[in-house]
């Protein structure tokens, strides 16, 4: 049985291995960055190496791991700028895991569509999706993780539930070499 949670990353990436095995967990979830920002930390070579040995010589074999991108990405925006921004940060994001897992897994919250309408944020996610997929295809990530984390009173421009199914559909359609799983949690 695989027993994790989000671990932080305080004091470097390499931190985050010590403190999931301190916690009991066998597998875990960290951002690679400040979630907060567009800032992207360089990740150090060192600090990369010694996240891969901790997790290398983990005690209780932390596996998998799931890297959870920014929350500023918002891949179903109708604003250009915000738009291409979250996309050109998702690409970031894929580079960072492909950087520090063997078997990268990549968990984003797809966006909002601001009160443009379902489709439009649907067509938006499925369009940023894609270009994304292409301007990454060197990395080595194959599995892509949509979490949608929803609250009581979710507001109706967030992409959630069955919407993120249909995103998933056409998807797959394009990229058959893609895995892509989608978890919904609710927070009560």
């Amino acid at each position: 049985m695989k027993i994790g949670c989000h671990v932080s990353i305080a004091g470097g990436i390499d931190n985050s291995v010590i403190r999931a095995e301190e916690l009991g967990c066998n597998t875990m979830q960290i951002f690679s960055k400040n979630a907060a920002t567009w800032q992207e930390k360089i990740l150090d070579q060192e600090e990369v190496k010694r996240f891969k040995r901790n997790l290398k010589n983990s005690i209780l074999d932390i596996d998998p791991v799931f890297i959870h991108t920014s929350y500023l990405i918002n891949l179903a925006s109708p604003l250009d700028e915000l738009y291409f921004k979250s996309i050109n940060s998702f690409i970031e994001e894929m580079k960072r895991a492909n950087l520090l897992l063997a078997v990268p897994y990549l968990i984003t919250h797809p966006g909002a569509h601001i009160d443009r309408g379902e489709e439009y944020g649907i067509q938006r996610i499925i369009r940023a999706l894609n270009i994304i997929l292409e301007k990454s295809a060197d990395l080595n990530l194959k599995t892509m993780i949509l979490l949608v984390g929803a609250i009581r009173k979710l507001p109706p421009q967030i992409i959630f539930g069955l919407q993120v199914l249909k995103i998933q559909q056409e998807l797959m359609q394009n990229n058959p070499k893609l895995s892509l799983a989608i978890f919904i949690v609710a927070f009560l």
